[in-house]
Parts: structure tokens; sequence; C-alpha cells
């Protein structure tokens, strides 16, 4: 053998050992990229919910501040209930459930909606709440 065969040689077996390191590579990246992605669309829909839940007191205190001589709590709660059909009468949402609320006090109605969300099953649920205040005179 002379010296230029033994150089390509161990030029070649340098390159060996390469063989499927994409592979583990794409194996560890890919569930944390897969789960990044998964916790963006779940962040997104606790987003349009809330946004949802927003829309849904605002128009309830409109229709109060305007009705508000025929419209008491049961009517704001229904009002509410008309946007997001899924919500019940509640003050405290279990997981996955939407509440609506309303409560009256010295000339003023408070409205709220309340979210009990759990992001990718791997965290505490946590509850998404909205709140607004509307005069009745």
């Amino acid at each position: 053998m002379n010296k230029v065969e033994i150089v390509a040689r161990s030029k070649n077996r340098r390159f060996l050992g390469d063989e499927g390191a994409a592979a583990v590579e794409a194996a560890l990246l890919l569930p944390v990229l897969f789960l990044f992605v998964l916790g963006i669309i779940e962040f997104g829909i606790a987003l349009w919910q809330w946004n949802t839940m927003l829309l849904a007191v605002e128009q309830a205190g409109r229709y109060v501040m305007v009705n508000n001589a025929s419209c008491d709590v049961s009517c704001a709660e229904t009002q509410m209930q008309s946007v997001l059909p899924q919500a019940s009468v509640c003050t405290t949402p279990t997981s996955g459930q939407i509440c609506v609320s309303a409560s009256t006090t010295a000339g003023t109605m408070t409205l709220s909606a309340a979210y009990n969300f759990n992001l990718l099953s791997l965290f505490q649920p946590f509850t998404i709440t909205t709140q607004g205040t509307v005069p009745l005179d």
C-alpha cells in the first residue's frame, strides 16, 4: 500500500459513521416541533373563545342598556347565551364548560363569562374570563 491509498481510506472511514444521522436528528426535533405547533393552535382556540365571550358580554350589555326597563338579570344571561349557545348559567366552569352570569348593584349590571381551558392536557386547566359593567339608567 502506498501513502495515497492509506490517506484515502482514512478519509472514507470518517464518513461511515454518519449514516442515519439525519433520521436521529429528525426523531429528536420533530416531536418538539409538533408540540410547538399544537400549542400555537390551542392558544389560537383559547384566544378565539375569549374573543367570542367578549362579544357576547358586549352585545348583552348593549341590549340591557337599551331595554333596561324590561330586561333583568335572566334576560341579560339569555342574551349572552344567544351568542354562546353552548354556555350555561353558572359561576364556576368545569373543564371545557362556558359559564355566563349577570348581577345588579346600585344602578349597574355586571355581565361576565368564563371558560375553563385545558392547554394540550399537559398543564393545569386555567379559566379565561371577561366581564363588563353597564349602567341601568
